[in-house]
C-alpha cells in the first residue's frame, strides 16, 4: 500500500511540474513579445496599443448593451503588442500560431480616432440612445512608442417605440401586410433596436414571398423614424421605397417548368424532349424514369410561386443520390409580368462506386489482427433512384503470445449486408397520409454474419471436470492441445420508412426488425462451456451464444436545428440536435434446430426509450464547442 501511495504522489508531482513548466513558458513568451517589436515599427509612428470606453449616463439608464457594443468595436481597431509580436513570427514552429493570434500593427491617427467616434455613436443610436455625445483623449507611452485612446460616451435614456404606422398606397399590398401585423416583432413601448427593425423587414419580405411575390426583398421596405414629437419616444413609419418596380409587388405564377439533364453543347442534336404532367424534360439517355423524376418536382403550371416549392424540389432530388449538381433558376416569362419560368438543370453522378478500408487492431490483451471492409454502391439500380449497397466486413484476431497461454487463441467475424433504399413510399394513398413531404423513402436490409470463436480445451479443464462434459474430456484425453470452434450464425432483416416534412425534423420507422441467431457446434457441451468466458447469461442459464429469435419495431425522431431552412439575418451561434427513439422488443431465446439441449425457453418483452441531446456553440468562426 505504501508503494502504491508513493507512485501516486510521484505522478501528481510530475503533473504539477509539467503544468508549472508550461505556465512559465507561456509567461516568458508573452513577456518577450511585449519588448521585442520595436525593430519592426517605422520611425515616428506610435502603435495604437489599447483603447478604452467609458459610458456616462444617469443611474436609471442601463448601459450594459451599449458598453458591450462599443467594446466590440474597439477590439478590432487596436493592436496589442503581444499580438503584433506574433504577427511577425516566421519560424517554422511559430508561423501557424502567429497567423491565428497575431495582428498587423495599427498606428495611431487622429482622423481614424474621429471615425471611430462616429462608429461608437452609430452603435449607441442603433440601440435607441439617440443624441449621444462623445469625445476622446490619448495617453502617450513614450518608452513603448505606443498610444492608448480613451473614449467617453455620454448617453441618455433609451428611446422606446411609441407608434408604428404602415403606409402602402397599393391596396392589395396594404391588405397583405396588414394581415401580417399580428405577428410583428415590433411592439409599442419596447426599446428601440435597429436589429429588430431589420428582422421585421425580413419577416415581412419572407411572408410576402410565400404569397407569390418572388421579386420582393427586404431592402425594398424602408423605416422612417421621428424622435421629436414624443419625449424619449419613436414614431415609426414603414413604407415601400419609391424606386420599387411594379413587378416586385405582383404575385408570380408558374408558367413553364423545364428540366434538363446532363445537357452540353455537343449533345443538343441528340437530346430529346418529353412532356409529362406539364414538365418539359430534356435529356440524352435519361438516368431516371419520367414518372419518378416528376414525383420529385414540386412545381406545377398555374401555381403561385412559393419558396417551399424550391426547397422541397431540391431536397427530394438530393435524396435520390443520383445527381451531383442541382440548379433551379427562374426567368421572367416574356408574355406577362406575373409569370415565371422555372429551369431545372441536373448533372448525373456516377452510377456505381466501390470503396474499401484496410486496417489493423491491437488491444491490451495482446490480440492483434487485420480488418477489412469493402462496399459497393449502385445509386440507380432500376432507373428509379434506388440506392443499393452491398457491404462486406472481415475482422480476424489472434493471440500474439504463446498459444498455451490463451483460452481463445484466435477468433474472426465475417459479415455481409445488402441494403436497398427506394426514395418513395410503398403505401396506399400516401399523399393523403403524409402530405407535403420533403423526403420519403422505403428501405430494406438483409444481412448475415458468422462469428468464429476458437476455444483451447485444456484451459477449461476445471470446468469440464466439474460439469462432467464427457465428450470434451475424451478429446482432452486424446490430445492435450485439442481445440474446438463455436460458429455463431446470425441473420438480420429490417424493413421500414424514413420521411421529412420539415428540413430540421426527420422521422424513421422500422416496421419489422428481425434477428435470428443459431450456433453450430460439434457438441452441445461447447455452448455450456462458453459460459466460462463471462458472456451475459439469462435467468435460466442461457447465454449470448445460444440460439435466439428477436423481433420488434422501432421509431426514431431527430431534430437538428442546423438543417433548419428558415433564413435568418445572422446565423445563430447556438444549435441543437435531439435524437429520440422508442423501441418495442419481443425476444425469444430457445434451443432450436440441431444439437438441442434440455433447457427452458426464455421470453422477454420490453419498451426501450433512448434520448441523445447535443448542444453546439460556435464561439468563433472556425471553432465549435459540442
Amino acid at each position: 500500500m505504501r508503494t502504491k501511495n508513493k507512485q501516486n504522489s510521484d505522478s501528481i508531482f510530475k503533473l504539477c511540474h509539467r503544468l508549472f513548466f508550461y505556465s512559465l513558458t507561456a509567461v516568458l513568451l508573452i513577456g518577450s513579445s511585449s519588448c521585442k517589436i520595436g525593430k519592426y515599427l517605422p520611425e515616428g509612428e506610435y502603435l495604437l496599443k489599447d483603447a478604452t470606453v467609458k459610458v456616462i449616463a444617469a443611474d436609471s439608464v442601463k448601459t450594459e448593451a451599449v458598453r458591450t457594443a462599443s467594446e466590440a468595436v474597439l477590439d478590432t481597431r487596436v493592436s496589442p503588442r503581444w499580438r503584433v509580436w506574433w504577427h511577425y513570427r516566421d519560424g517554422f514552429l511559430l508561423r501557424w500560431l502567429g497567423q491565428r493570434i497575431g495582428r498587423e500593427p495599427i498606428f495611431y491617427d487622429t482622423k481614424q480616432a474621429e471615425l471611430t467616434e462616429e462608429v461608437l455613436v452609430n452603435r449607441a443610436v442603433n440601440l435607441g440612445h439617440f443624441y449621444t455625445q462623445t469625445n476622446f483623449s490619448t495617453d502617450t507611452l513614450a518608452n513603448q512608442s505606443a498610444i492608448r485612446v480613451n473614449y467617453e460616451l455620454n448617453v441618455g435614456a433609451r428611446y422606446r417605440l411609441d407608434t408604428l404606422i404602415y403606409y402602402f398606397p397599393d391596396s392589395l399590398l396594404a391588405r397583405q401586410i396588414d394581415s401580417l401585423t399580428d405577428k410583428s416583432l415590433l411592439k409599442v413601448d419596447r426599446p428601440y433596436s435597429l436589429n429588430d427593425l431589420l428582422a421585421e423587414r425580413e419577416r415581412i419580405a419572407e411572408a410576402l414571398r410565400k404569397r407569390g411575390l418572388y421579386y420582393f426583398n427586404a431592402n425594398q421596405l424602408d423605416f422612417l423614424a421621428d424622435t421629436i414629437s414624443q419625449k424619449n419616444g419613436v414614431r415609426l413609419l414603414l413604407k415601400l421605397k419609391d424606386d420599387v418596380a411594379p413587378q416586385s409587388v405582383t404575385a408570380q405564377r408558374i408558367a413553364n417548368v423545364s428540366v434538363t439533364i446532363g445537357r452540353s453543347s455537343n449533345q443538343d442534336e441528340q437530346a430529346t424532349t418529353t412532356t409529362f404532367e406539364g414538365l418539359a424534360i430534356t435529356c440524352q439517355d435519361c438516368p431516371l424514369r419520367t414518372e419518378i423524376l416528376a414525383q420529385a418536382i414540386d412545381f406545377r403550371r398555374g401555381q403561385l410561386y412559393h419558396p417551399e416549392q424550391h426547397e422541397r424540389t431540391t431536397e427530394r432530388l438530393a435524396s435520390f443520390n443520383t445527381f451531383r449538381y442541382i440548379s433551379i433558376n427562374y426567368a421572367a416569362n416574356p408574355t406577362a409580368d406575373s409569370l415565371l419560368d422555372v429551369n431545372i438543370l441536373l448533372t448525373p453522378a456516377l452510377r456505381r462506386s466501390a470503396s474499401g478500408e484496410v486496417g489493423a487492431a491491437y488491444n491490451s490483451g495482446r490480440y492483434f489482427g487485420p480488418e477489412l471492409s469493402v462496399q459497393y454502391q449502385n445509386r440507380n439500380l432500376l432507373r428509379g433512384a434506388e440506392l443499393f449497397t452491398l457491404q462486406g466486413d472481415v475482422v480476424y484476431n489472434f493471440f500474439l503470445g504463446p498459444a498455451a497461454e490463451s483460452r481463445i487463441p484466435r477468433s474472426g467475424i465475417f459479415g455481409l449486408e445488402a441494403q436497398l433504399q427506394i426514395p418513395r413510399f410503398f403505401l396506399p394513398k400516401v399523399n393523403r397520409i403524409l402530405p407535403g413531404l420533403r423526403e420519403a423513402s422505403t428501405f430494406f436490409s438483409l444481412g448475415t454474419r458468422v462469428e468464429n470463436i476458437q476455444l483451447r480445451l485444456d484451459k477449461f479443464r476445471q470446468e469440464i471436470e466439474q460439469n462432467q462434459f464427457a465428450t470434451l474430456a475424451e478429446l482432452l484425453t486424446q490430445d492435450d492441445a485439442a481445440q474446438e470452434a463455436v460458429n455463431l450464425w446470425q441473420f438480420s432483416l429490417d424493413y421500414g420508412y424514413r420521411w421529412k416534412r420539415q428540413s430540421a425534423f426527420t422521422h424513421r420507422l422500422i416496421v419489422a426488425r428481425i434477428r435470428f441467431q443459431n450456433p453450430r457446434v460439434p457438441t452441445e457441451e461447447l455452448l455450456s462451456l462458453s459460459r466460462s468466458l463471462g458472456f451475459t447469461q439469462g435467468l435460466s442459464g442461457l447465454g449470448r451464444l445460444d440460439r435466439m429469435f428477436l423481433i420488434g419495431p422501432n421509431y426514431e425522431w431527430i431534430y437538428d436545428s442546423r438543417l433548419a431552412s428558415r433564413k435568418r439575418i445572422r446565423r445563430s451561434a447556438h444549435q441543437f440536435l435531439i435524437n429520440a427513439q422508442i423501441g418495442l422488443g419481443f425476444n425469444t431465446v430457445l434451443p432450436v434446430g440441431e444439437n438441442q439441449r434440455e433447457l427452458a425457453r426464455e421470453q422477454s418483452n420490453y419498451l426501450r426509450p433512448l434520448l441523445d441531446s447535443r448542444y453546439y456553440w460556435q464561439f468563433a468562426r472556425a471553432f465549435t464547442l459540442a
